[in-house]
């Protein structure tokens, strides 16, 4: 579905925010990336998505290279990035691709608003929304597109814990309807452990994948499973910032 091929960014300044990134994605799988601060997470996502460019390497949807904006693939940033003028209606309105007639534009958005839990806020202005209900917003404008790739960059940094965790399970309501192929940057190993299939942990300055580890607890998960508790040791062993982030290697298999 979409494969990264030995992807590398530098800035005009010099400093490369990764290298040598190279991974494949299956078709409808929910892939976290987790990492130390500054290795380049984010930074992977825009390229995803066609708002950088890479300075080495290629990314391919379905075997073919991702120049520009894609229609295919759609993402949600940490900011729900409302316009404050317009109801949630017409929010989520502004995502719709230009051809549709007005009939599959209303069944796009009554779709979208639903799988988000908002069919009954549809009038309200961004002033009168929480935080969570603003960024159920933003979801259901990426889902207007029906995109086959959804790129998630940190969505619930700023909810406090009980929202985060509503919200997480609204992203696997999304995938179980969809079958889009979602791909999530967070800080939150708690929350990656509890949405993902696989997590690639990155490491270092320029970021190099460390580990590309399969999460293989089915799902419904419940979030204190002793087994996502062993993971999350592995996975913060990976992370230890007592270690330089020049010493990362790759490590392969399941154990450290």
């Amino acid at each position: 579905m979409l494969d990264v091929i030995q992807l590398e960014k530098q800035f005009p300044n010099g400093k490369k925010a990764f290298q040598g990134l190279d991974f494949h994605i299956p078709q409808g799988a929910i892939v976290g990336v987790l990492g130390t601060s500054g290795c380049g997470k984010s930074t992977l996502l825009r390229i995803l998505s066609g708002l950088e460019t890479a300075t080495g390497g290629e990314v391919r949807l379905e075997g073919q290279p991702i120049r520009g904006i894609d229609p295919r693939v759609n993402l949600v940033f940490q900011e729900p990035r409302l316009l404050p003028w317009k109801t949630v209606w017409d929010n989520v309105a502004f995502g719709l691709p230009r051809h549709l007639n007005t009939a599959e534009a209303r069944q796009r958005i009554e779709k979208s608003l639903d799988t988000v839990g908002l069919s009954s806020s549809h009038s309200l202005l961004p002033k009168h929304l929480s935080g969570g209900m603003a960024q159920r917003v933003a979801l259901a404008r990426s889902l207007v597109r029906t995109p086959e790739v959804l790129l998630l960059d940190e969505p619930f940094s700023a909810l406090d814990a009980f929202i985060r965790m509503q919200l997480q399970d609204v992203i696997l309501d999304i995938h179980a309807r969809t079958r889009a192929t979602i791909v999530l940057v967070t800080h939150d190993i708690d929350e990656a452990l509890y949405l993902c299939d696989r997590l690639l942990i990155l490491r270092g300055h320029p970021g190099r994948l460390v580990r590309d580890l399969p999460i293989e607890e089915s799902r419904p998960r419940h979030r204190g499973s002793p087994w996502l508790a062993r993971q999350k040791e592995i996975i913060l062993e990976l992370l230890d910032l007592s270690r330089p982030d020049d010493t990362a290697v790759y490590l392969q298999g399941g154990g450290i």
